[in-house]
């Protein structure tokens, strides 16, 4: 039996690339810095630095460097337009929640929630279906899985992760993704709205189908998702 069911949302918690993003930083800085100032590296590592860091598991949201309101304790939006001038004044400071949203999965209709690891997003979204096709017990394929429509468009995805995979000719769905999630969920939107709303990025970016086709729906024409595991970190 499926966990998840045709219909259902598909989302992405989290931005996706971040480590491989933190990889390129740390260990292939060679290969960038022709490309991009010391000062712009430098921003934007700072930047990273502050980017919530979320943990989904035994139920719970974690969330670990948040900007949380002093007063009250309720997060604020990553995207506040007074984010910078709310720390400055005392008003904000980072922190942690333990649960950020409690019954989440009962509430939105959760049904399947995993870390997007090796492979980034596109191998991670293979998986997803696919395993639903295998029996729990044997591992023995049963069928091919539900199939899905998708948007690279509307996954949460930085700038800046986009420009170092540019750079270095990589795709940025690709490449190892810890620290993101992808989710299968009856009330999609409404989730994510709500982690918006908590400081938290994500996005419903596609939707699973009843048949087998697996299908990015924003190119020129419909293109089919391919079964790749190799992560594109591993070609520089």
């Amino acid at each position: 039996m499926y966990q998840i069911t045709p219909g259902q949302d598909l989302l992405c918690i989290g931005y996706t690339g971040l480590y491989g993003t933190r990889y390129i930083l740390d260990r292939k800085l060679d290969k960038i810095t022709d490309h991009f100032s010391r000062t712009y590296l430098t921003e934007e590592t700072q930047h990273l630095d502050k980017l919530p860091r979320i943990d989904i598991r035994d139920h719970r949201i974690s969330v670990e460097n948040i900007p949380i309101l002093t007063r009250t304790g309720v997060p604020v939006r990553e995207d506040e337009p007074e984010l910078v001038a709310m720390l400055n004044a005392g008003e904000l400071s980072y922190g942690a929640i333990s649960d950020l949203l409690p019954s989440f999965e009962m509430k939105y209709g959760v049904s399947k929630i995993r870390e997007i690891r090796e492979g980034g997003i596109l191998s991670a979204l293979w998986d997803f279906c696919a395993e639903e096709g295998r029996d729990p017990a044997t591992g023995r394929i049963l069928s091919p899985g539900p199939g899905c429509e998708y948007f690279l468009s509307r996954i949460p995805v930085l700038q800046f992760t986009v420009e170092l995979c540019e750079c270095l000719e990589l795709m940025p769905f690709r490449i190892y993704a810890g620290g993101a999630y992808l989710a299968a969920a009856s009330q999609g939107y409404r989730l994510c709205e709500e982690l918006n709303r908590l400081g938290v990025s994500a996005s419903v970016f596609g939707h699973l189908t009843a048949g087998r086709q697996r299908l990015r729906m924003d190119g020129a024409e419909p293109g089919f998702l391919t079964n790749e595991h190799r992560d594109e970190i591993d070609k520089i």
